[in-house]
């Protein structure tokens, strides 16, 4: 009987010997007992992060560290995710607010940058067999206002409130950056709503100066070449960088109607300011290996959904967000609003404005997302309507 105890024993003990020289996790693993295995998932208020395991991949076993995200364009998966820019890449307006969003950055659930988080074909967060918190790791910087300077000196720092630590190394960055630094904001106002924002400004002075900013060796073009450098040398050789364009907003190709006041040769010249914006962006992209989302895919999928065309709006046109009765009650009784907050708006100081204007619908987000999915992984399908011509 001693006998027999020993052999037990020692069986045991040669079992557990070998347990601890292979890997500890194989496909027949359920989700729990791999938690248990690897640990608790940390509070929602930790960053998911595949670092913070302290388990590296070459501990798995091949078919488990295989991960459900596609490559991205240079064969590398994307488990890390980094998302940097202005409000076009925060989603201002597309959504609900995300949760814990930083003030005034107006972060939505609706941005593309939400889509591609969350789709297992992108992003092997979402793989089935990990727990979130085993590996991968995101970071939603993008902020609405951001310009080039401030993207770089805040949103790709390690740590400067109010934004979330930034990834050097990661597998995958996008960004909308440039917009801001043309005055997009005081254009609008002075282009399209200067009815009701009187003191909004010159709109062919504020259209003319776009060409001062695209001139070589001008700030603005000092700036983006500073900050595509520096995304550059922190992303490393191996991760793959979307640099997305902007929208143009009208079907500038019929005359003034319903719903249309803007003068069909300022829609013109706004789109085509819109127009050398984005070659400038892609130039300055092109110049690093950067990858960029393409112009004409994404101005097709816009037919039909600009402002002056024919469809279901892409593009938020609300141009309040919410008026105080007393300012409501004034606006509705003689169609204007005290000169202060004329003042205030001009100078985007207001609540009354509504900053999402002129940004993507949360469905102009699903085509960005579409499109970006496309250039990661060009066997997806693509949803676009193509079929207007404006």
């Amino acid at each position: 009987m001693q006998s027999l105890l020993a052999l037990f024993v020692s069986s045991i003990f040669f079992s557990l010997v070998n347990a601890q020289a292979t890997p500890i996790v194989s496909p027949a693993i359920s989700n729990t007992t791999l938690a248990t295995i690897i640990g608790s998932a940390p509070p929602s208020t930790a960053r998911p992060s595949l670092i913070a395991s302290n388990i590296p991949l070459s501990n798995l076993s091949s078919s488990v560290a295989t991960p459900s995200g596609v490559a991205a364009p240079n064969g590398r998966p994307i488990i890390t995710y980094m998302a940097l820019g202005d409000s076009f890449s925060a989603g201002n307006g597309a959504g609900k607010l995300v949760s814990p969003d930083q003030p005034a950055c107006d972060r939505t659930d609706g941005s593309y940058v939400y889509h591609l988080l969350n789709d297992p074909e992108v992003f092997c967060r979402n793989d089935p067999f990990y727990p979130p918190s085993f590996y991968g790791e995101f970071e939603f910087n993008a902020c609405s206002g951001a310009v080039t300077t401030g993207i770089q000196s805040l949103q790709m720092q390690t740590a400067v409130a109010p934004y979330n630590h930034f990834i050097a190394g990661a597998d995958l960055y996008t960004m909308t950056a440039g917009g801001n630094d043309m005055g997009f904001d005081k254009i609008v106002k002075a282009c399209v709503y200067s009815i009701v924002i009187p003191f909004a400004g010159t709109c062919t002075k504020l259209l003319n100066a776009i060409d001062d900013y695209l001139a070589p060796g001008s700030t603005f073009q000092n700036n983006l070449a500073s900050l595509y450098d520096n995304l550059q040398t922190q992303a490393g050789p191996g991760a793959t960088v979307v640099i997305l364009p902007y929208i143009t907003f009208y079907n500038d190709q019929v005359s003034r109607g319903p719903g249309c006041w803007v003068s069909q040769s300022t829609r013109q010249r706004m789109n085509q300011q819109v127009t050398n914006v984005n070659a400038a962006l892609r130039a300055a992209a092109d110049a690093r290996a950067f990858q960029f989302l393409d112009e004409t895919d994404l101005q097709n999928a816009f037919n039909g959904h600009r402002f002056c065309g024919s469809g279901t709006k892409w593009i938020q046109d609300n141009i309040f967000e919410s008026l105080n009765p007393t300012a409501q009650a004034q606006l509705n009784a003689n169609g204007t609003l005290s000169p202060a907050d004329q003042n205030a708006i001009a100078n985007g100081t207001s609540n009354f404005w509504n900053t999402g204007i002129f940004h993507p619908t949360a469905e102009g987000h699903t085509a960005y997302y579409q499109l970006t999915k496309a250039l990661l992984n060009p066997a997806a399908n693509v949803v676009s309507d193509t079929k207007a011509t404006s």
